[in-house]
């Protein structure tokens, strides 16, 4: 071999290094990583939201000019920011690692058109046929999660989406609040219930007995009137029931009656938060719970039929039932005014 040759294979031999260090031959292909995986939401506003599990549960949103809303009950309404950040999310999913190419491997890795955690479609208009359709399926890592769109046999990994993020019942996507009011805030208070009535309320930071008259001067137990007040705000549904049926859902003779009232100095704060969530009807749910004035009446009914442990429950300003557990609105059903009395 010359010079020449020798030179001419030394240049060749620092190319190859340079290339080496510029496209490394065995480095992952991240090229795929900043494709979008749905592409298409870019471009069309989703009306209809459909969840379906696995286990065979689902859940189906939609949207008209009063925000997000469930297709059952019909016209109850959804948590409108929870519904915009699952849109946000998948708008933002990139497909990542090419995890299979064949329909062979669906079911095992739980993307498949008749096992998988989630499926999730996406509708624009009053069409039949999706515009979307996405398969959601087990889980290989943390924050990794193999997924599917239809059409495609490719199935791909993605990080920020999980099926946890997909819940398929209506409980999950509504406000699970019965009472928008904070202990702290509630001046008064009425029960109602199988075992008698009473109403107390606060005066100048203690709780005193309003009703009955005969009873007014009576000394009450302050801890086990806040803890009984922290229950009563913390009431929380589990499911939403459809429209108040008042002699079918047992409110015509309740099995109890609760009614909170704001303390003064909040009333008038409450009342332009319920203007201003009117203004805003899809901003929350906060317009269709939150107490429209000065007090709140909580109504619980008649055991949910096939469910012994849950019962029916309504309050003011809302326009459906909802199921609570029954070991949750046990307090209201039950306390009398002797039980708060100091010993």
């Amino acid at each position: 071999m010359d010079r020449t040759q020798r030179w001419l294979a030394c240049l060749l031999g620092v190319q190859i290094v340079l290339l080496a260090i510029v496209h490394p031959p065995f480095a992952r292909r991240t090229a795929s990583a900043a494709e979008p995986l749905l592409p298409a939401l870019a471009s069309l506003t989703p009306r209809m939201l459909e969840i379906a599990a696995g286990d065979g549960g689902s859940i189906r949103l939609v949207r008209d000019s009063g925000g997000w809303s469930l297709a059952q009950p019909a016209g109850y309404p959804a948590l409108a920011d929870k519904v915009d950040q699952l849109l946000r999310t998948l708008k933002g999913l990139t497909a990542g690692r090419p995890v299979a190419s064949s329909r062979r491997s669906h079911a095992a890795l739980k993307v498949a058109g008749n096992e998988f955690e989630r499926r999730l479609r996406v509708w624009e208009g009053g069409g039949r046929d999706p515009r979307l359709e996405l398969y959601v399926g087990s889980s290989p890592g943390p924050s990794v999660t193999h997924v599917r769109v239809a059409g495609s046999d490719r199935v791909s990994e993605v990080s920020g989406l999980g099926a946890y993020d997909l819940p398929a019942d209506a409980g999950s996507w509504v406000e699970r609040r019965l009472v928008d009011l904070a202990a702290a805030d509630v001046g008064g208070v009425e029960i109602t219930n199988r075992r008698g009535s009473f109403a107390l309320e606060r005066r100048s930071g203690a709780w005193a007995v309003r009703a009955p008259a005969a009873r007014a001067n009576v000394a009450l137990d302050q801890g086990k009137v806040n803890d009984l007040v922290g229950v009563l705000c913390g009431l929380t549904l589990d499911q939403p029931a459809g429209v108040v049926d008042e002699a079918g859902q047992g409110f015509s003779a309740p099995e109890a009656t609760v009614v909170l009232a704001r303390a003064p100095s909040h009333a008038d704060s409450a009342g332009m938060r319920a203007a201003g969530a009117a203004q805003n009807p899809g901003s929350t749910l906060g317009a269709a719970l939150a107490a429209p004035g000065p007090s709140v009446t909580i109504r619980i009914g008649a055991p949910v039929p096939g469910k012994q442990d849950q019962r029916f429950a309504t309050r003011s300003g809302l326009a459906f039932a909802v199921t609570v557990p029954r070991y949750s609105i046990d307090r209201p059903d039950t306390v009398t005014l002797g039980e708060l009395l100091k010993k």
